[in-house]
């Protein structure tokens, strides 16, 4: 997630784009996908430390942070607007528009033809636009966001940005990317991990869009596609106390990737950077013990931990 955060924020920058929907362009659809309630209000937890969209309604209960701020927003999804078969399904979005409450409204619009359901949405003359343009004018921070769910994520992401320029128009910003003109966005959620949505960002800098115009969704991956070996992380036996003295201990396969450090360490920080350094080297150790024997020593609360969290997000992608 802390990834995630860092690569959106790296493509708002180079793009010239706002901020305003940094907390919200990698939003949580992971819950139906997780293993179990425990599962999702776990990993959940983690995606909040990062980002503030979700539709994982499982509020935290650690952390001393009994109410941890979550948002969604009003979406429709393939059974709605499948609801009156191919022939009604402008009819259905259109009824979708009307009900509306103020605020953001989210439209899937691939059940069919999202290249047709765009044109609708998007172009003069239509019933679908004319009701859309009432909901964006209705109340300041009325958001429409379009969301194809299939196809190739590059290549679907910019068709679709491009005809919803051809209907609402563009202008650039003062980096020189292309920004919508309406309070219109993209939500991309079909089968994301962090290398597709880096492509996705990286595809439409690269045809001239700001970042700010994207968003995504993520689902089952989010909260289980990540395992120690997504960084390589492994805790292994670096050093052994016996009969009064200590001994290094390490492993060392043909393999040279993954051998082991030997010998005691603690960690230094400067600034955002740290570094394993052997124990007796020079400078404070800022790892801190948590728990042992059964005592909890230090009793952090989410929002604490979150605060440091969003420090590191704004850090540079290396």
């Amino acid at each position: 997630m802390m990834t995630g955060c860092k690569l959106c924020n790296f493509y708002l920058d180079v793009t010239g784009s706002k901020k305003d929907n940094l907390p919200f362009m990698l939003h949580d659809f992971g819950y139906r996908g997780a293993s179990s309630t425990e599962s999702a209000k776990l990993c959940s937890s983690a995606h909040l430390l990062s980002f503030s969209g979700t539709d994982t309604l499982v509020p935290p209960n650690y952390y001393n942070t009994p109410e941890v701020e979550g948002f969604s927003v009003q979406a429709t999804e393939h059974s709605v607007m499948t609801a009156q078969g191919p022939d009604g399904e402008l009819d259905q979005a259109i009824n979708v528009v009307q009900s509306a409450h103020d605020g953001i409204l989210s439209v899937v619009i691939d059940s069919y033809d999202y290249k047709n359901f765009l044109k609708n949405a998007c172009f003069d003359g239509y019933e679908l636009n004319s009701e859309i343009k009432k909901f964006l004018n209705r109340a300041e921070g009325n958001k429409i966001v379009f969301r194809p769910d299939s196809g190739e994520p590059v290549s679907t992401t910019i068709d679709c940005l491009e005809l919803i320029e051809e209907g609402f128009g563009t202008h650039f910003n003062d980096a020189g990317y292309k920004v919508f003109n309406a309070n219109i966005g993209v939500l991309w959620g079909d089968g994301l991990n962090y290398h597709k949505i880096r492509d996705v960002l990286f595809g439409i800098k690269a045809h001239n869009w700001a970042a700010e115009n994207i968003l995504f969704g993520m689902g089952g991956g989010l909260h289980s596609n990540v395992t120690r070996d997504t960084q390589r992380t492994a805790f292994k036996c670096s050093a052994q106390y016996r009969n009064g003295k200590w001994f290094d201990i390490f492993k060392k396969p043909l393999d040279n990737s993954k051998k082991s450090k030997k010998g005691r360490f603690k960690l230094l920080a400067d600034g955002q950077n740290f570094k394993t350094v052997p124990i007796d080297a020079p400078g404070e150790d800022v790892l801190k013990t948590v728990f042992k024997d059964g005592e909890l020593l230090v009793d952090d609360n989410f929002n604490d931990i979150k605060a440091r969290t969003l420090n590191y997000n704004l850090y540079p992608v290396k």
